[in-house]
């Protein structure tokens, strides 16, 4: 928490990166719900969405205005992987913040960031502190890859109190 200038009660501890977006899911979705990503980019997506009996809405390409033609009042999750596994492409705190303005209530992002040490384009820690101003957003963090810890499993998802507690029931 004290490295990302945060309150101990917005952060939460996983079993790895993929564990909590997992859990995250099944605590946000419910069958019906569509979980809407950029695409290609990180294959548990998909699943993730079906094991929930969810739909999963793949978005061909990372801009920003196709993301959100592709919200409708059946989106209930939005994963951005930033940066994108494989493509490298990253969205900067400049668009995100207007584009969690723009959702729909009911929509949550989640920000699978486990390969954020591998970019240069601004501070590591610049998407994550919009979790301060948008309650909806939920960043997940790994040990794993910048660290070198893949057998550790160990990962944090950093929201609003009130996600990681519907996460962590």
């Amino acid at each position: 928490a004290l490295a990302h200038d945060v309150e101990p009660e917005r952060v939460a501890v996983g079993d790895g990166a993929s564990q909590l977006l997992a859990s995250a899911a099944q605590a946000l979705m419910e069958p019906g719900d569509e979980l809407v990503t950029p695409w290609p980019s990180y294959p548990l997506y998909p699943i993730m969405a079906r094991r929930v009996r969810g739909s999963f809405v793949p978005v061909h390409g990372f801009d920003v205005d196709a993301l959100l033609a592709a919200v409708t009042d059946r989106t209930r999750l939005l994963m951005l992987c930033n940066p994108n596994d494989p493509t490298g492409h990253y969205v900067p705190a400049s668009e995100l913040g207007p584009l969690l303005a723009v959702l729909p209530e009911r929509v949550y992002v989640l920000l699978d960031e486990a390969l954020v040490h591998f970019q240069d384009v601004e501070e590591a820690d610049a998407c994550l502190k919009l979790v301060n101003a948008f309650p909806r957003l939920l960043v997940v963090r790994t040990f794993s890859k910048a660290y070198g810890l893949s057998g550790l499993r160990a990962g944090y998802a950093v929201a609003a109190p009130e996600v990681l507690d519907a996460l962590l029931v």
